[in-house]
């Protein structure tokens, strides 16, 4: 009868990346469907008076805690709008128009009425 030599199997190595491979990885998890621009104007249309967080979320199609992800509080995003709101230039030509004509009559001496 021939002789059977038993030999321990050889541990498997784990293989490692080389690292010049690997493609760095942002951030874990999906990249979201909507900015912080979105659910201001999301807000901003549905109202200031009358939106709320979750009315936001059912607008964009995303989970009412997506929302709080971006902006903490329904006041921090009532805040946002509002200096957003404050941040643009009136472009109204009658309110513009008014103020050249009252800058003028107050330059001149005058009242504004």
């Amino acid at each position: 009868m021939p002789l059977i030599e038993h030999t321990t199997p050889t541990p498997r190595v784990p293989t490692t990346r080389r690292v010049d491979t690997v493609t760095p990885r942002l951030q874990a998890g999906r990249r979201p469907r909507f900015s912080a621009d979105d659910v201001v104007g999301t807000a901003l249309r549905l109202g200031l008076g009358t939106f709320s967080v979750a009315a936001v979320a059912r607008e964009l199609g995303v989970t009412t805690a997506a929302v709080y992800r971006r902006f903490p509080s329904h006041r921090d995003l009532l805040e946002e709008c509002l200096s957003r709101i404050l941040a643009e230039p009136d472009r109204s030509p009658r309110r513009s128009a008014g103020r050249t004509h009252c800058a003028g009559e107050l330059q001149n001496g005058g009242h504004c009425a």
